[in-house]
């Protein structure tokens, strides 16, 4: 090797090193940033960089305060440049919500939210919901605080003196506000609990109060958990003796477990009829079945879930285990009534929602009935009347097992006064303006569901839906007359629009007088009703159109009819509003009628407060 050769050797060494070096760091640093390494194979170490603000967003309690731009926000601050009103004086405020993220691995202890600008000397702000050294984000979860922005108390008087615009200019008093915040946090102190199972496959629970923080089912746990926090942990195997304990994390704790097997003992079940269905179930999964009498022999201290059923009964269930001895369970079961009665809506504004489980397979009888509307203000007879409840009827075939969802709309509210608005009943039926009468809500009977949706209609699970009437007008001054509200959707008289998998039963429109001839509300039909008097006035699916100028509030139902109008401040002030449509009812395909059923109808609402569902059993067979 000549000279020049040693010479640049030596010359490039120092850089060779010194490239290594920078890659190893590199690697050590991106190692200990890394959003995921695993620890023994069990879990996953995420650090404290995995913390962060995650939204900014205006609270649904703010008062009045909005902001002038986008909030933003990044690792540890937040930036708000909004504005409070002056109108509403100590009221007013703008409340923003402030969510933080915690993705790592640990809880993370809150350690100081503070403050770093403010632009405007006459507010004030205060945090809500977090307390510096006091408030925990556990691992993998958000938590949320707020910032409440108002005038200070000291010139309330001042602001409601003036105008906004007079504040600014002349007192130099700024509605506006921009700031800046600042979010600080440290990582929880950790403690390691560590468990060693024998048999290896056992399954090693750790929970923290109701919520699992590790499992493991190789017979091995590793994992940090939170200073001061109390583990409950326990080491299970079907055939094996449970072993369980609590541990205090005021330092590492380990635990070697050696499960012993367990003895078996023969569970007997033996039912009342004796041609009931026994089912017992182990770990979710169906390990015996019989009719009558079971014998299944399990391991003690093994859990094992029964259930006893027969149509027309009450199926008992419950978990049981042999504890060293052997256990006979004698079951008697309960005997189910028939769906078979009437039930009421209770209370105007509050829909009665009913769900009835079946027992008996067969056919049913239907009658539903929606919320009538309510009467218009200053109205004799004849004028500014409530429309009529909707009505439908058939027969269904149900079996033993579905469940029955009923929800009973209110009667819409009478109007008692030309300057206020009136409420519709329950389940949707529409607001009137001044004085008119409110729209009555649907009703309707459906299985399987728990709320009644445009997709569990489309899905068939809806049978009948029962629209509401609309409400009657305010009258208005001596001159003239109100509208009356219109029918909901009448199986016995509306006219019919083929749907999708059903039959609508139009709802009617609501009346008209000569000075508001021309905005009649239109009844809800497979769309909802409409008034050219007003655009904001139209019903929707399963929602009554509110009122407008006088005019009653429309009937909900399968859609709902529109609010009632009228033309002018001069011309109300001698006539009136006209009525709510009524809403549409709906009947599904399956549903079927018997001319021998009829004289069962009872046809007339039992309910003084709204809808009602009257229900009779007819059999296994349809005469």
């Amino acid at each position: 090797m000549n000279k020049n050769t040693i010479n640049h050797y030596y010359n490039l060494t120092p850089l060779v090193f010194l490239f290594a070096f920078i890659i190893i760091g590199l690697s050590v640093a991106y190692s200990f940033y890394s959003t995921s390494f695993a620890v023994d194979g069990s879990g996953f170490v995420r650090p404290i960089s995995d913390v962060r603000i995650s939204a900014v967003e205006v609270n649904s309690e703010t008062n009045g305060g909005y902001l002038n731009e986008n909030l933003e926000f990044a690792n540890h601050t937040f930036y708000v440049n909004g504005h409070v009103p002056a109108a509403l004086g100590a009221n007013g405020n703008l409340i923003v919500d402030v969510t933080i993220t915690n993705l790592s691995s640990g809880s993370v202890l809150i350690t100081d939210v503070s403050n770093t600008s403010f632009s405007n000397n006459n507010m004030t702000y205060e945090f809500l919901n977090i307390t510096p050294n006091v408030t925990v984000i556990p691992a993998a979860s958000d938590y949320t605080f707020q910032v409440k922005i108002h005038f200070k108390s000291g010139i309330i008087e001042t602001i409601l003196k003036f105008t906004e615009a007079v504040l600014e200019t002349v007192f130099n008093i700024s509605t506006n506000v921009t700031s800046t915040f600042q979010v600080s946090w440290s990582r929880m102190a950790q403690y390691t609990i560590d468990i060693q199972a024998t048999p290896s496959d056992a399954l090693i629970l750790i929970m923290d109060g109701d919520r699992i923080i590790g499992s493991s089912s190789t017979g091995h746990f590793t994992g940090l958990v939170d200073a001061g926090s109390t583990i409950n942990w326990s080491v299970s195997k079907n055939g094996y003796v449970t072993q369980s304990g609590v541990d205090v994390m005021d330092d590492n704790k380990s635990h070697v477990i050696t499960l012993t097997t367990a003895a078996q003992h023969t569970l007997s079940i033996t039912s009342v009829p004796s041609d009931a269905t026994i089912t017992l179930k182990q770990n979710g999964e169906v390990v015996a079945t019989g009719t009558g009498s079971i014998s299944y022999q399990t391991y003690d201290y093994s859990p094992i879930e029964y259930s006893v059923s027969k149509e027309g009964y009450i199926t008992a269930s419950d978990v049981v285990q042999t504890e060293g001895s052997n256990v006979s369970l004698n079951i008697t079961l309960e005997e189910a009534e028939y769906l078979d009665g009437t039930y009421m809506n209770t209370d105007a504004s509050s829909a009665t929602t009913i769900t009835k489980e079946i027992f008996y397979t067969g056919y049913y009888l239907v009658e539903l009935w929606g919320g009538a509307g309510g009467k218009g203000a200053g109205n004799e007879i004849g004028n500014g009347q409530a429309g009529e409840a909707g009505y439908v009827n058939g027969i269904v075939y149900l079996n033993s097992g579905q469940n029955v969802y009923m929800t009973l709309g209110g009667n819409g509210y009478t109007g008692t006064s030309t300057s206020s608005a009136t409420a519709g009943g329950a389940n949707a039926g529409g607001t009137s303006a001044a004085g008119g009468g409110g729209g009555g809500g649907y009703s309707a009977l459906a299985v399987d569901v728990n709320s009644i949706t445009l997709a569990n209609v489309l899905d068939n699970k809806v049978f009948f839906i029962a629209g509401g009437g609309g409400g009657g007008g305010a009258k208005i001054g001596s001159i003239g007359n109100s509208g009356s509200g219109g029918a909901g959707g009448n199986i016995n008289s509306s006219a019919t629009l083929n749907y999708d998998n059903g039959t609508i039963y139009n709802g009617s429109n609501g009346t008209t007088t000569n000075l508001n001839a021309s905005y009649p509300a239109s009844g809800g039909s497979n769309i909802g009703g409409t008034n050219s008097g007003s655009a904001n006035a139209g019903g929707s699916l399963l929602v009554g159109g509110s009122g407008h100028r006088n005019g009653g509030g429309g009937g909900s139902g399968f859609y709902g009819g529109a609010g009632g109008a009228s033309r002018d401040a001069l011309i109300i002030t001698i006539g009136g509003g006209s009525g709510g449509g009524g809403g549409s009812s709906y009947i599904h395909t399956s549903v079927t009628s018997s001319s021998s059923q009829q004289s069962n109808l009872v046809r007339t609402n039992p309910s003084s407060t709204g809808g009602a569902a009257v229900i009779k059993y007819i059999g296994t067979t349809l005469n």
